[in-house]
């Protein structure tokens, strides 16, 4: 399969006025249409946010949709232009590199639908639903995120400057408890879970508990990290509450199976790359995640670096728009086109991970 180098948003939106009940809910495709569409950064979001409830509602899992609301409004409130006086607050060192990540979720999903089709990704069992769960929800820990470089840059920084190394030789430190987020309500643990993908499944070397005790020691707080320890709990406690005898094998034939083997064989690889996506790029030193073995991982991470277009963020409403972006795919190639300041981050840092498994990925500025 091959598509033109052409605008992203064109190419997605003739995916679904072609293919549309296709390659995602038949129910969804005016509203997905409604969004691309949609210019307006504040209606936009709204869209975003009620059609990623129509795709989640066969799977009954309440309050995820709600969750992504509120992530939305505190975003908004963040990009909020301060008044010259206050620029120097720490809050603008925070609020400067601030963008939206509830619209780019539903782009971030979008871009997916297109790849696999144009890709050929391989079709594993239950990949659609993995690949909503993954690329809906891969960011929703990123208030933590926030709100810690607030209260290092508010209070912990200022005391760190009148740190003498000769008396204390340690800097302050605030730390984060996630341990409650760790054992899910079967006394599994979710680290361990999610290490079978990254190991026995996907062939990686990263390990789980490493990213978590990393972050944890370095009091930068990781949002994949974060994300998918929230994510797994929630989806944990639906299943808890509809399974409550925790059965491993269900009926297939139902819309909906809260059995604990689609939890283990679903939730949990979608947690585990949603961990992956924000990795730092020497945790794949030894080996870069394959699109062949590890598909899920290897989508959100290329989604989620190529995704930029339609970001709101500070000092710009509607962020950088779409028609400054370019995608073409010929023969299982990616040809990219991105404007110049984001060739260098997407190519050394966000794809470092993959870029050994998949040089037919090509990132170039927009010259056009």
């Amino acid at each position: 399969m091959s598509i033109e180098l052409n605008n992203p948003q064109i190419h997605i939106r003739n995916l679904l006025l072609h293919h549309g009940a296709e390659v995602t809910e038949p129910s969804c495709v005016e509203s997905l249409l409604n969004f691309l569409d949609q210019e307006d950064p504040s209606l936009k979001a709204a869209i975003a946010i009620q059609t990623i409830e129509r795709l989640i509602n066969p799977h009954q899992k309440p309050a995820l949709p709600e969750t992504l609301q509120r992530l939305y409004h505190f975003e908004e409130m963040l990009r909020r232009p301060l008044p010259t006086a206050e620029q120097i607050d720490p809050f603008f060192e925070v609020q400067r590199k601030s963008r939206d990540h509830v619209i780019h979720a539903l782009n971030t999903y979008l871009l997916g639908l297109l790849l696999v089709r144009e890709l050929n990704i391989p079709a594993i069992p239950g990949f659609s639903f993995q690949w909503k769960i993954t690329s809906l929800f891969h960011d929703i820990g990123y208030p933590f995120e926030i709100a810690q470089k607030l209260v290092d840059q508010s209070v912990v920084d200022p005391l760190n400057t009148l740190v003498n190394p000769d008396i204390r030789g340690q800097k302050y430190l605030v730390k984060y408890n996630f341990s409650r987020f760790k054992t899910l309500t079967t006394k599994e643990k979710s680290l361990d879970l999610m290490q079978v993908f990254l190991q026995e499944q996907w062939g990686l070397t990263v390990k789980a508990q490493s990213l978590y005790a990393n972050m944890l020691r370095s009091g930068k707080l990781k949002h994949g990290v974060v994300s998918s320890l929230l994510l797994m709990a929630h989806i944990d406690l639906c299943y808890k509450k509809n399974n409550p005898s925790d059965i491993y094998e269900g009926n297939d034939e139902q819309e909906v199976s809260w059995s604990r083997r689609t939890f283990r064989e679903n939730i949990i690889p979608a947690c585990a790359a949603i961990m992956l996506h924000d990795a730092h790029k020497t945790n794949f030193d030894l080996n870069k995640i394959d699109k062949d073995v590890a598909p899920l991982p290897w989508l959100l991470r290329v989604c989620d670096a190529l995704q930029d277009w339609d970001r709101p963020r500070a000092g710009s409403r509607q962020g950088i728009t779409a028609e400054n972006y370019l995608i073409g795919i010929h023969d299982g190639f990616i040809d990219f086109r991105c404007p110049l300041s984001r060739v260098k981050s997407i190519w050394e840092e966000d794809l470092d991970p993959i870029k050994e498994k998949c040089m037919s990925i090509h990132i170039a500025p927009n010259d056009q």
